[in-house]
This record gives structure tokens, C-alpha cells and sequence, in this order.
């Protein structure tokens, strides 16, 4: 974590002298044969500053965090986890074999708004399950009733910051206003995100920018095929 001196894309920079491609590319292969992974980063998306009172002043962002794949496994922060995650994804991705890769994509997005439905329902069920425990279990001079009240309080609010934490990861959201569990507010974040959400470009191995569709659908499907056959290995 600190001052790199470097960058990983051409966005990294606004203003100024555009940045070698090659140097691009040597901090990102440097980065990759590390086996590092570059944290994304929350706020303003620059670092540094020269000419700051200028009207076009030069901004870069040398300053990034980055870790092993092993660390983030460690320390998620906020990530939320199902086991059953990748096995929607990969089954969706294999499911026609060598079809079109907005065929791939299109499983995908089906299979796995089928499997967020099933967990939201799962979390509905599950809250209504313990507030109706707790309620029946009121009698504090029980002390049966006190066990079984306190293990459902417990339960519940394991279930309701699982809940709070998927509607944080959808919305890219990683923060709460004064340590308050906002769901709705993530899940109206999380909405307005996805009806905005569109791909203008990629960048290929080479780190040249691609913006037609079938340039950008050869460069993710490259990209996709040799991510499953490394978690195949």
C-alpha cells in the first residue's frame, strides 16, 4: 500500500501528457506476475495534483492498495459469501457450451436473479421465523423461554446483517452513515446502479482500447474462458 510512481490504465490519468502504453504495461504485467490484485479504491479517483489552481491541472493516481488473492480470502470486509455462487455461475456459463458470449452472459444474468430471488426469499422466511421465536418467548421467568429468546435475537440479527451486507455488495456501497442498517437505501442504490450500468470500452492484452461491440465481445470472452478454465485446474 502507498505511492506506486505508476499506473494500470490511462484512466489513471487526467490531464497532462498521456502515459507510455509500455510503461502501462510493464507496472500491470509486474503486478500480475506478483499474483497481486489492485483494491478498488472509494472517493475521488486521483491521488496527486500538479498545477492545482491551473484550469486543466494534471491528476494521476499513484497512491493503490494491493493484495494476494490469499489476504482477501482472510480479510473480505463486507464481502458476502455463498458457497453456492460459483457453482450458479460456472453452470450457467457451461450450460451451451461454445454459444455466443452474450449468450453466456444472458445465462448468467438469468441464473443468478433466479438465485438472488431464492436468498431474498430465504431472508424474509428466515426474519419472520425469528421475530415470531422471540415473541413467543417473552417469558422472562422461563428459564427455557430466556434461552430460546435469547438464541433467536442472536439468529435474527446474524440473518439481518447477512441481508444488509448483500444489498451493500449490489449497491458498491461500503459504507454506513453513522453506523445505522439502512437496507432499503442500499436496495434503492442498488437498483438505480443496474439500470445505469453499460460497458463503452475494453482494453485487451495489449492495453489498446477497444469500443466497437464485437471487438469488446472477443475480449470478454477471452477473458471469461480463461477464468473458468483456471478454477477448472
Amino acid at each position: 500500500m502507498g505511492d506506486f510512481n505508476d499506473m494500470l490504465s490511462a484512466d489513471d490519468k487526467r490531464g497532462g501528457t498521456t502515459q507510455p502504453p509500455w510503461l502501462i504495461r510493464g507496472f500491470k504485467e509486474a503486478v500480475q506476475d506478483s499474483g497481486l490484485i489492485d483494491l478498488p479504491m472509494e472517493g475521488y479517483p486521483f491521488t496527486w495534483t500538479k498545477g492545482r489552481r491551473a484550469l486543466n491541472p494534471t491528476e494521476e493516481r499513484l497512491d493503490r492498495a494491493l493484495a494476494t488473492q490469499r489476504w482477501l480470502d482472510e480479510f473480505p470486509y463486507f464481502k458476502f459469501k455463498e458457497q453456492e455462487l460459483n457453482h450458479v455461475v460456472s453452470e450457467a456459463w457451461n450450460k451451451e457450451g461454445h454459444a455466443p458470449l452474450l449468450s453466456k452472459i444472458k445465462n448468467c444474468t438469468e441464473d443468478l436473479e433466479v438465485w438472488g430471488a431464492r436468498l431474498r426469499s430465504r431472508f424474509t422466511r428466515s426474519i419472520r421465523e425469528y421475530r415470531e421465536e422471540m415473541e413467543q418467548n417473552q417469558d422472562s421467568s422461563n428459564d427455557l423461554c430466556v434461552r430460546k429468546y435469547q438464541e433467536a435475537r442472536e439468529k435474527l440479527s446474524k440473518v439481518l446483517k447477512q441481508e444488509e451486507e448483500y444489498w451493500k455488495q449490489r449497491s458498491k456501497i461500503h459504507w454506513l452513515r453513522d453506523g445505522d442498517s439502512n437496507t432499503k437505501f442500499f436496495h434503492a442504490m442498488a437498483s438505480a446502479r443496474r439500470r445505469r450500468n453499460h460497458i463503452t470500452k475494453l482494453s485487451n492484452n495489449d492495453g489498446d482500447l477497444v469500443h466497437d461491440q464485437s471487438g469488446m465481445c472477443n475480449i470478454a470472452k477471452e477473458y471469461f474462458d480463461n477464468l473458468f478454465q483456471q478454477g477448472d485446474k
